[in-house]
Parts: structure tokens; C-alpha cells; sequence
């Protein structure tokens, strides 16, 4: 999970530091970039993706923006495209729509969607933190139980019921 924990210390440093997560400041419309604004902007208008670049730091000649795109990628090889979805999404309904096609998909109960305030409100810095602990956390459990060779569905979906 080298992905999710660099994003989990990226948003460890913005709460401490207080800084906001403003993902929409990005767009005018979901599918319409502003022109003007650009992923350098961070620390006044930024997503999890844009804050964990700037944890990591510049590559060469590669672009911040071309950056988080590759940071995405990575979360999204780790993690499925769901779930970096639920995370990364500047949109609320994106982010909660990834959540639940992530559960759906694997096993996971989908009652504690609703008091993840990072897929269904205007989500924060300490929400979007929050967040990503709980998925490590419910990642974790499905690894340890997919590694044992368990009755891993039916036991992992007790576990991660009982996390609510």
C-alpha cells in the first residue's frame, strides 16, 4: 500500500498544517477544467492527488499536473479505479459512487459509506484523512484474510461489518 500511505502522510501533514481541501476550485462544471487553474495552486485550492505530489516533489521535467495523473494511476493499480475514485474524485457523487462499486465488487458491506463525510458531504482535509485510514484499515483486514486462505467472502464481510 505504498500509494495510499504516501496520500494517508501527505494528509497527515495538511491537517497539521490546517490547510484546506478544495477540490472543486478546479472546475466550473464536472467535466470542465478552468483554464486559469492549475494543479500548482495547492495549499489554496487542492485535492488528496495534488497534496501528495507535493509531499513527494518534483520529477525532472514532468509536470505537477502530469504528476498526480501518475500518482492516480499508481493509487488506482493498487487500490482498483473504484476506490481511488472514492478518494481522489474532485466530486462528491463520483467519490461515493466509487465507494459503492468498490463494495459491491468486493464483498465489503456498504453501510459505512454513510458516515464517511469524504464521499457525502463537501469533505474536508480531516474527513479526506479520515477516510483513507478506514480504507488501509478495511484493505488490511481483506489482505491478512485473502493471505490466510480463509473462507475469505463470508469472513471478511463479518469483519468489515463489525468495523461500522
Amino acid at each position: 500500500m505504498k500509494t495510499l500511505n504516501l496520500l494517508i502522510d501527505a494528509m497527515t501533514e495538511v491537517v497539521e498544517l490546517d490547510k484546506k481541501l478544495e477540490m472543486l476550485a478546479f472546475f466550473d462544471t464536472q467535466d470542465n477544467l478552468y483554464v486559469n487553474t492549475t494543479i500548482h495552486t495547492c495549499g489554496t485550492a487542492a485535492c488528496v492527488l495534488g497534496y501528495g505530489v507535493l509531499l513527494v516533489g518534483t520529477k525532472g521535467t514532468i509536470t505537477l499536473e502530469e504528476q498526480a495523473d501518475l500518482l492516480w494511476d499508481d493509487l488506482a493499480e493498487e487500490v482498483g479505479e473504484d476506490l481511488a475514485d472514492s478518494i481522489a474524485a474532485p466530486f462528491m457523487f463520483r467519490r461515493l459512487e466509487g465507494a459503492r462499486e468498490h463494495c459491491f465488487r468486493h464483498g465489503w458491506p456498504t453501510n459505512w459509506i454513510k458516515e464517511q463525510k469524504h464521499l457525502t458531504t463537501y469533505s474536508t482535509s480531516q474527513d479526506a484523512l479520515a477516510y483513507l485510514l478506514e480504507v488501509r484499515e478495511r484493505l488490511s483486514l481483506q489482505t491478512i484474510l485473502i493471505s490466510d486462505n480463509t473462507e475469505s467472502k463470508t469472513l471478511l464481510t463479518k469483519l468489515l461489518g463489525k468495523l461500522q
